[in-house]
């Protein structure tokens, strides 16, 4: 398996052609540290509900996707998956902010309680698990959740992503619970 080195950081990354996309991190930087969580995410499925409406045709190819994929769905079942993805979408990059600029301490706030006594539950019988996804669908929250999870009593220790595609679009994590 080829493991790729991470690119060093070069001048040329400081020309004006990537002066957007550096302010568009610092926005994003800005704007999750400085909203409330709550109205983080409304914002995030606003952004989606708005990337719906003018965003040319991806909601047309969306659409007609599930269609194909679930003809016996009626026509309002699949506009609302659409909507819902589209929103999901939308706060998936509210959240990449969220576990890029958050301190440990705040993400450990938005933590429902519920999830963690459901994971502490688990303690007796998990030695190991593998989480799989893409990273279009934020990777890192899910990660974060498990480093969180570890300070409430189960450390888990990452050991090492794997990309599965040459893009490394996808990756499966491998990680093991300690008692």
């Amino acid at each position: 398996m080829k493991i790729d080195k991470k690119p060093d950081f070069s001048l040329s990354l400081l020309h004006p052609k990537h002066w957007g996309v550096w302010i568009g991190f610092g926005l994003l930087a800005l704007i999750v540290n400085l909203l409330p969580y709550a109205l983080l995410y409304k914002l995030g499925r606003g952004l989606g509900k708005f990337a719906m409406r003018f965003g040319g045709k991806r909601a047309q190819i969306a659409r007609r996707n599930l269609e194909l994929a679930f003809p016996e769905k009626s026509p309002q079942e699949i506009d609302a998956f659409v909507e819902e993805n589209f929103k999901n979408s939308g706060m998936a990059l509210i959240e990449t902010g969220i576990t890029w600029f958050w301190p440990t301490w705040r993400f450990k706030r938005i933590l429902v309680e519920k999830d963690i006594s459901a994971l502490s539950n688990m303690k007796p019988t998990i030695k190991a698990y593998c989480c799989a996804a893409c990273t279009h669908s934020t990777l890192r929250s899910p990660l974060a959740l498990l480093l969180c999870w570890g300070s409430q009593g189960m450390a888990p220790i990452v050991h090492t992503v794997i990309p599965l595609t040459n893009s490394s679009s996808t990756a499966v994590v491998l990680a093991t619970a300690t008692n």
